[in-house]
This record gives C-alpha cells, sequence and structure tokens, in this order.
C-alpha cells in the first residue's frame, strides 16, 4: 500500500520543478565556470524534481495501512494564501514593515493551536529577519514604509 500524502506531495513539487525548468529554458545557462542567469534556476529546479520523484517512490514502495487523505484544513489553506496575496500587494504601496506584519498575523489565524504570547515574537522576528537579510546584508533598497 501506499501512502497517498506522500505521492501527492512528490507530484506537486515534481510540477513545480518541471515547471521551473521550463521556464529557467528561456535563460542562458551558461557554464560551471561561467554561469549565466539560468543556471541556478535549472540545477534548482532539477534537485525539486528529483526530490518529488524520491518521495512519490518512497511512497510506493511503503508498506502498511495507506496514509488516506481525509480531512483537509480547508481554513488554513485560505488564512495561508490570503496571507501571501496581502503581503504581494501591501510590500510596494505600504512598505516591508506593513506588509510583512499583516501577513504574519492572518497566517497566525491559520494555525490551531496558535497562542497569543507567539505572536509578538513571531512580528518580531519576521520583521526584523527581512530588514537585515535584504537591507543590511543583500543592500537591496526596499522601503520599510510606505512613504519612507
Amino acid at each position: 500500500m501506499f501512502q497517498d500524502r506522500d505521492v501527492i506531495g512528490g507530484g506537486i513539487f515534481t510540477l513545480i520543478g518541471l515547471g521551473a525548468f521550463v521556464m529557467a529554458q528561456n535563460y542562458n545557462a551558461g557554464s560551471a565556470l561561467n554561469m549565466g542567469p539560468g543556471y541556478l534556476p535549472r540545477l534548482v529546479s532539477g534537485a525539486i524534481v528529483l526530490l518529488g520523484l524520491a518521495q512519490i517512490i518512497g511512497a510506493l514502495r511503503s508498506k502498511g495501512e495507506p496514509d488516506r487523505i481525509v480531512d483537509f484544513n480547508w481554513r488554513a489553506f485560505g488564512l495561508i494564501l490570503a496571507a501571501i496575496v496581502t503581503f504581494a500587494l501591501l510590500v510596494k504601496p505600504a512598505g516591508l514593515i506593513p506588509a510583512v506584519t499583516l501577513m504574519i498575523v492572518i497566517g497566525w489565524f491559520a494555525d490551531p493551536k496558535r497562542k497569543p504570547s507567539h505572536l509578538l515574537g513571531l512580528l518580531i522576528i519576521g520583521n526584523l529577519m527581512p530588514i537585515l537579510i535584504f537591507n543590511l546584508l543583500l543592500r537591496m533598497q526596499i522601503k520599510l514604509w510606505g512613504l519612507f
């Protein structure tokens, strides 16, 4: 018997990897010594495809009771999707801090075991990490607030 969740998950990884690999064909790959803009996307998408296939094969070879997908948490799925869309729509006009903050708060409601005490830590770390990575380390000019 095979594990349904792992087959579906592996299939999703494989499809995403294949899609990314196809899109990366529009860019010059270059070589290992002279990498072009398509080199890393091809490498990463190929790795994603291999991981997806490995997950499918592992699920098909597993023994024991099948792991059927019975319950799907549509509420959590919708909230996570809403959090991502909110971030994408707000990051340019409102800035990084408001977009990340709303994304974290909306996503926090997706967790059925959420604790109010954890939200503050998520907000602090969730806002400091992108500032540290993008603004300070990579020196990308991402505005933190809408007007600044």
